[in-house]
């Protein structure tokens, strides 16, 4: 996509990326691994492409009710651990993250600065 974006003069990169980049959890050492992996790639890319008119952000939705907390969920605690399985039954029935309107800077057609936003 980043050559397609650098011919045509405009292009938006969103990574999202939250608590796994954030916090350890030695219940899911790949999960954070990964998210602190794509929040480097995203700080990297943007700084690549800092001269060129494709924006490089991240976001930080929050713990989301997705179909990973329902798998960890179905494992039952034995398998996840106590306080992974407490913690998620906790965001489960708390709703997790509320949707929220896009970032400004997502839904605008204007031409941000090519940095890292921090992710909340």
């Amino acid at each position: 996509m980043i050559p397609h974006f650098k011919k045509s003069g405009y292009g938006k990169i969103v990574n999202l990326s939250g608590g796994g980049a954030t916090s350890a959890d030695a219940a899911r050492q790949r999960y954070a691994a990964s998210k602190a992996a794509l929040v480097r790639t995203t700080e990297t890319l943007a700084v690549e492409l800092k001269d060129s008119q494709v924006d490089v952000k991240r976001d930080g939705p929050g713990a989301m009710n997705t179909r990973m907390l329902d798998e960890v969920l179905n494992a039952g605690p034995d398998v996840v651990g106590e306080e992974m399985y407490r913690k998620s039954l906790k965001q489960r029935d708390e709703g997790g993250a509320p949707p929220r309107k896009p970032r400004h800077w997502l839904s605008s057609s204007h031409r941000a600065t090519a940095t890292v936003s921090p992710a909340d």
